[in-house]
């Protein structure tokens, strides 16, 4: 178990589809599942989003969350399909801040999850490759 305070990073990539021709024509669906308490196909969890068009927001699964997330700033650092990103995610406390390539996309003021738990990876919709991935408490 991990948690409060956690730095979270690895690397992505998403894989192009055969003949795919623009970025804009791929869709995966991945994130990161924070403070699970139990196993569960779709547990109680504070999910940092990988999903290609919604990188780094937040969805609180059966929960609630205070957050703040820039879409616009997202499209302009975000690395397209086939190309590696870095994801940085820092919990102290009961916040969370979300790094897409170095730069702070979103940020969890508040949540109502537990202090510590599992934390999880969560991929469907698309090929997707993880590497460099680093779990550090504090």
């Amino acid at each position: 178990k991990f948690g409060p305070n956690f730095t979270l990073r690895a690397e992505y990539r998403y894989m192009p589809y055969p003949g795919m021709e623009d970025d804009k024509d791929f869709y995966g669906n991945s994130g990161y599942l924070l403070f699970i308490e139990k196993h569960d196909v779709w547990p109680r969890t504070l999910e940092i989003q990988g999903r290609s068009n919604m990188e780094m927001n937040i969805n609180a699964m059966d929960g609630h969350a205070m957050f703040t997330f820039d879409d616009e700033l997202r499209k302009k650092v975000r690395n397209p399909a086939g190309q590696w990103n870095a994801v940085e995610i820092v919990s102290k406390g009961n916040e969370v801040w979300n790094y897409l390539n170095g730069t702070l996309l979103s940020h969890v003021s508040q949540h109502d999850f537990p202090s510590s738990g599992y934390i999880g990876f969560q991929a469907e919709s698309g090929p997707i490759q993880y590497r460099n991935i680093r779990i550090e408490p504090e």
